[in-house]
């Protein structure tokens, strides 16, 4: 795949989850991208987002519509999803997400925030 839009990223990393392809989801990612793991705790670089595909790629999650907005190199991608674990209790919520063009035309993701603008109702700390 090209991703030479961003939409082409998100397809392909909704892809590679659906197979639970590790190593293709990785490859729509910055090597210094920031994921957010839950309000509160984030981390950047590879080892932080090869931890956080492996955490979340077999999660029965559903994504919604979705939304880029692009504003000449960077793209904020938004989408509902839902989550509906074997144990019952669905959970649902908004990702934004951050993509940026590289210097060959190709979209990467620079930030990974399912957590969307839930992130403000956590306590101040």
């Amino acid at each position: 795949m090209s991703f030479s839009r961003p939409l082409d990223t998100i397809n392909h990393l909704l892809a590679a989850r659906e197979r639970g392809d590790v190593s293709a989801a990785l490859s729509c990612y910055e090597s210094n991208a920031t994921v957010v793991f839950e309000p509160g705790k984030f981390g950047s670089g590879e080892d932080a987002i090869r931890s956080f595909t492996e955490a979340t790629i077999t999660l029965p999650i559903t994504f919604g519509d979705r939304e880029i907005v692009e504003a000449g190199d960077i793209a904020l991608h938004l989408s509902q999803w839902t989550l509906r674990p074997a144990s019952g209790s669905e959970i649902s919520g908004r990702t934004t997400d951050i993509l940026r063009r590289q210097p060959d035309g190709k979209w990467l993701l620079i930030m990974d925030n399912p957590w969307g603008s839930s992130l403000l109702d956590r306590p101040a700390t």
